[in-house]
């Protein structure tokens, strides 16, 4: 009823939200704010960098970074860019999600800056509380109001329940802690609940937070915060584009990392693991065939003879997956979380990772098994779908090309 409230009003009173009309927009909101009594919000957007209590810890720099590499046939590429400038911010009463890196505060919504070539107003926010996001503006629902909470640190951030997304993204934020001033270090943390309430994302929390105060919050509701310290990622992917037909992986540099900082995070998580010896050498990240079907059956036939094991990584604790990347020589499989592992894996470890044609500009792996010291080969195969969005809802059975795959790849398959 409140949604469909918020829609009639928009209609009647003609509201653009695809037009930077600032005017419009601003006083449409007023009467938005004032007919609903408050119920929704309308928020302008602003760059964290430019909130006045925003300290930066370090500045951007020349970095190399790593393209994905195609085949055996193929050197490895690289490219020069300036990685993210980082630090972090205290507000005094502001809104968090989990779900979300955004920060509502006052009448502005504060985001991280998320790329270097794309502009900004490209990228599209989402999360449970957010009605609509324009190119200046969010709509935001204030009726889905949870606790409240006197002092935290926000981990929030966008998907939380996803491994990839989690443990490199939102977690990594463990390297900037030590930058914080000695007041704020027994400020608890504030998790995705959703998250925290999946088996392996709560053993790679309380890992990695063993000791602190950990807030599980839910997406549903909006989270006032008192004396709130947002950090930011060493880490960041765009969580989305506003217009489906981009592709987010088609220009490289929407990824970024600070290398200086996500190498500490690397070193910080792998002494939180407990070595174990795997006798799983050659493995295969086999998949259950819910979604994104292709011939895995087929596939798996002919990399099997090389000694290559079937193995469903979720069915793994999060330690036993570490010691599964940081024991094994080769692992084969197609696109998806589990590369996240790749942090663990030891020095020159061999790996190819099965990915759809559209995202041959996607360096989130690459760039993880480069900074890994991992020979990371990327096969790309043939689909319908021309960006992440449409292949994740389509019913498309995808065939990869065996003889291809033992044409191209052959020689590093091989023992």
């Amino acid at each position: 009823m409140k949604l469909f409230f918020f829609k009639y009003f928009l209609e009647k009173t003609k509201l653009s939200l695809s037009v930077d009309n600032q005017v419009k927009i601003k006083l449409n909101g007023f009467f938005l704010k004032f007919f609903s009594k408050g119920k929704y919000l309308i928020l302008e957007k602003k760059p964290i960098s430019d909130y006045i209590n925003y300290i930066l810890i370090k500045k951007s720099e020349k970095i190399k970074l790593s393209l994905p590499k195609e085949s055996s046939k193929k050197l490895n590429l690289y490219y020069d860019t300036n990685n993210l400038e980082l630090g972090f911010a205290v507000f005094d009463n502001a809104l968090v999600s989990p779900d979300s890196n955004l920060v509502y505060y006052k009448n502005n919504c504060y985001y991280p800056k998320l790329v270097l070539e794309s502009n900004n107003d490209e990228i599209l926010f989402e999360s449970d509380t957010i009605i609509k996001d324009t190119p200046n503006f969010i709509f935001l629902d204030n009726t889905k109001k949870g606790v409240f909470i006197e002092k935290a640190i926000s981990f929030c951030g966008n998907w939380p329940t996803n491994w990839y997304h989690l443990m490199i993204e939102i977690m990594s934020k463990i390297a900037l802690l030590e930058k914080l001033p000695i007041e704020f270090m027994n400020y608890p943390i504030l998790i995705s609940e959703e998250a925290y309430n999946k088996p392996n994302q709560n053993d790679l929390i309380n890992s990695l937070l063993n000791g602190k105060d950990i807030i599980p919050i839910s997406s549903s509701y909006l989270t006032s915060v008192k004396n709130l310290i947002y950090i930011d990622s060493p880490v960041m992917t765009p969580p989305n584009y506003r217009n489906n037909n981009i592709n987010r992986f088609e220009k490289k540099l929407d990824y970024n990392i600070n290398l200086y900082y996500y190498g500490n995070y690397r070193n910080f998580l792998l002494s939180k693991i407990i070595n174990k010896t795997s006798d799983l050498k050659n493995v295969f990240l086999a998949r259950k065939q819910e979604k994104r079907i292709y011939n895995q059956d087929e596939f798996f036939g002919c990399i099997e003879p090389y000694g290559f094991k079937k193995i469903y990584i979720e069915n793994y604790s999060f330690f036993e997956q570490a010691n599964i990347f940081k024991n094994a020589d080769f692992i084969i499989g197609p696109t998806g979380a589990a590369w996240a592992n790749l942090i663990f894996s030891k020095p020159h470890q061999k790996g190819i990772i099965l990915m759809p044609n559209f995202a041959k500009e996607s360096t989130v792996y690459s760039n993880l098994s480069y900074l890994s010291n991992v020979d990371l080969y990327h096969c790309f195969y043939d689909c319908l779908s021309k960006n992440w969005i449409e292949y994740m809802n389509s019913d498309e059975a995808i065939k990869i090309d065996v003889s291809d795959f033992l044409e191209n790849y052959i020689q590093i398959v091989k023992p």
